[in-house]
């Protein structure tokens, strides 16, 4: 599996932000990882973060656990316009 380093973009590289999380801070770096970041992975070997995309596998994610967080709806009113944080490719395991 191939990890991108995601922190330097927008922090201390060009482009977006990523993270806000300093290293070792995330639910990712606990053992065993309760959170995952999901990207399309396409035939030409580029990655795609697709809000469509990831809406569809995070209904596919909740229908399999109900414990399963996605950081497009962190309230599971099943509404994504009204999250403070937008985390589209964020999914975590609570409880």
């Amino acid at each position: 599996m191939a990890h991108l380093p995601v922190f330097p973009a927008g922090a201390s590289e060009a482009g977006r932000i990523v993270t806000y999380q300093k290293a070792g801070t995330s639910n990712h770096n606990k053992l065993p990882s309760w959170a995952l970041d999901v990207a399309l992975l396409q035939p030409d070997g580029s990655v795609k973060w697709d809000a469509g995309a990831l809406l569809l596998f995070s209904r596919l994610m909740l229908a399999a656990n109900a414990r399963v967080v996605w950081g497009g709806d962190w309230d599971h009113d099943g509404c994504t316009d009204d999250q403070q944080l937008h985390d589209w490719p964020h999914f975590e395991l609570t409880g």
